[in-house]
């Protein structure tokens, strides 16, 4: 019998670890129509390419079939079409230092209250391999608060601490509520719903 539950505990982790690789791949790169913007007025639109895998660096090509590199430290942001997503640069400081980095804006109406959620790597780059043209490697959602210009360390308390002017979504980080809470072993598709629960209603708190 405990035989029979092991291999069963052992055939949901590899699903579950499959089903969340399956969604990290799809979320690693955007090819879409869509707008670099080099100041908030002055933009260039063409078709983009953008992988997390470089959050630093975006690929515009033109209708003349011309492709430009932009590195995040020189232009403002940028947006892709399908899907819809909108990306702004902003600076993280680093261990070793500081680097301009694309966040994903998803807070309405440019809220004074802004948080930006990220894909990025974990690991140095140097460790991830393409197997069938998948990237394999350990990825994580990070927070970056626009208030403090900061990233936010991937720590309930730290998250609890930074949104304790909204204290409802605070007491409910703290108290470890159904849908505000993650682990280490929280599998990256369940936190990414856990962040985008702390930075909506974080947004829209009073």
């Amino acid at each position: 019998m405990k035989k029979q539950i092991s291999i069963i505990f052992i055939l949901c982790s590899i699903h579950c670890h499959a089903q969340d690789e399956i969604y990290q791949i799809a979320e690693l790169q955007i090819k879409s129509k869509g707008t670099i913007y080099i100041t908030e007025s002055d933009s260039l639109a063409g078709e983009i390419f953008y992988s997390f895998i470089n959050s630093e660096v975006i690929f515009l090509t033109g209708p003349d079939g011309k492709e430009t590199k932009y590195l995040a430290k020189d232009i403002f942001g940028f947006k892709s079409q399908n899907p819809a997503r909108n990306f702004l640069s902003l600076k993280t400081k680093g261990v070793v230092r500081s680097f301009q980095s694309f966040y994903e804006n998803i807070t309405p109406n440019q809220g004074k209250k802004l948080l930006l959620i990220k894909s990025f790597a974990t690991e140095n780059l140097s460790n991830f391999v393409i197997v069938n043209g998948q990237v394999k490697g350990s990825w994580d959602i990070g927070l970056y608060s626009l208030l403090q210009q900061v990233a936010i360390d991937d720590s309930i308390k730290k998250i609890a601490e930074i949104v304790k002017d909204c204290p409802e979504l605070s007491n409910k980080i703290r108290n470890k509520e159904k849908g505000y809470h993650f682990t280490l072993m929280t599998p990256s598709i369940f936190k990414l719903r856990i962040h985008e629960n702390i930075v909506t209603e974080y947004n829209s708190c009073k």
